[in-house]
C-alpha cells in the first residue's frame, strides 16, 4: 500500500512541478525542483524499507 501511495505522490508532484517549470522555463528553478524530487523519491524508497 505504501508503494502505491508513494508512486501516486511522486507522480502528482512531477505533474505539478513540471507544469510550473514548462510555464516559467527558469533553469535554476528546474535544478531546485529536480533536487527536491530526487529527495522525495529517496525518502519514499527509504520508507518502503520499513
Amino acid at each position: 500500500m505504501k508503494l502505491i501511495f508513494g508512486l501516486v505522490g511522486i507522480l502528482l508532484m512531477l505533474l505539478f512541478l513540471g507544469a510550473v517549470f514548462f510555464k516559467l522555463k527558469i533553469v535554476a528553478l528546474g535544478v531546485v525542483m529536480a533536487i527536491g524530487i530526487a529527495m522525495m523519491a529517496y525518502d519514499t524508497w527509504l520508507s518502503l524499507g520499513e
